[in-house]
């Protein structure tokens, strides 16, 4: 049972007995969804930053535990999120990076970059049915859920698809990089 009462004690008392009581619950809950235990441990303190801005709407008459680990969890997802787009290699990232991008939208520049030339002949390469996907994600910044209910494909062929494009590319973009580096 909660002994968390905001209304007994000044807020930062509050806060002190809400991390307090909590911290090792949600330490926990972070740590079993990340593998990075740093990671955890900032996702945590950041949970209890974010409940302490918003003390003056805890609901005292729901367990304060599942509303910390709600906060928790929406971390998680959007550290998770961010981690995904972040690519393995040099070459990789800047690939990623040209896809994720909304600016390449609005800066016509990015082409004009070796990646970004090989990427718009990589892309041209592609079939229709791979540009097509790469547009919606990349151009329409939709997610995966709208994707397939635009497309009719399940969630998890489309993340697959997704991968195996951008693998596709990366490696078709080092071909390119590499024979125009061979070429001078």
């Amino acid at each position: 049972m909660d002994e968390f009462d905001p209304k007994q004690t000044s807020s930062l008392e509050a806060f002190a007995l809400l991390v307090k009581e909590h911290q090792g619950a949600v330490r926990s809950f972070v740590t079993a969804r990340i593998d990075d235990p740093f990671e955890a441990e900032d996702l945590a303190q950041e949970t209890f930053l974010i409940a302490y801005r918003k003390l003056d709407e805890v609901d005292l008459s729901r367990p304060i535990r599942p509303w910390l680990c709600t906060i928790a969890g929406n971390l998680v997802k959007n550290y998770r999120r961010k981690r995904r787009a972040k690519p393995l290699s040099n070459s990789y990232d800047s690939i990623l990076d040209l896809l994720d991008s909304e600016v390449e939208s609005l800066d016509s520049s990015w082409h004009t970059t070796p990646v970004g030339e090989a990427l718009e002949q990589c892309l041209g390469k592609l079939s229709e049915a791979a540009r097509e996907l790469v547009r919606l994600r990349y151009e329409e910044s939709m997610g995966i859920a709208e994707i397939g209910n635009t497309t009719g494909g399940k969630h998890s062929a489309i993340t697959m698809k997704l991968h195996r494009i951008r693998d596709q590319l990366r490696v078709c973009i080092e071909t390119q990089l590499k024979q125009e580096e061979a070429h001078g």
